[in-house]
């Protein structure tokens, strides 16, 4: 599992929450519907208790904590590939690069040779 993989999880898992909680609000505001028509809880009441619940659920919030997350989750992530004296993703892509740049040259040496 690497840097990117982690943020993606965290990311999904945030993004998940704060369906979880918009699934739940949406859920009070069908029940209280309800109980106002047959009378057992008073409109202005039921108002209340929806704007506490709109309140607490932040969507905005949520997604940039999963940013953050995310973004910490990477660095951490980076800081134990370097304490392992192993290198990161960019480190891998950047020698990989190299080594297409070395083959394509051994190559044209080889053909040059023949």
């Amino acid at each position: 599992m690497n840097a990117d993989d982690v943020k993606n999880d965290l990311r999904r898992l945030m993004l998940a929450a704060a369906g979880a909680v918009g699934l739940a609000a949406d859920e009070a505001k069908s029940l209280l519907d309800r109980m106002v028509k047959r009378g057992d809880v008073a409109e202005k009441d039921a108002k209340a208790v929806l704007e506490k619940i709109a309140a607490s659920r932040p969507v905005a919030a949520t997604k940039e904590a999963a940013r953050k997350a995310g973004a910490a989750a990477g660095r951490g992530w980076d800081a134990v590939l370097s304490k392992l004296n192993m290198p990161s993703r960019a480190e891998m892509e950047e020698l990989e690069k190299k080594v297409q740049k070395l083959s394509a040259k051994l190559r044209k040496l080889e053909k040059e040779g023949e």
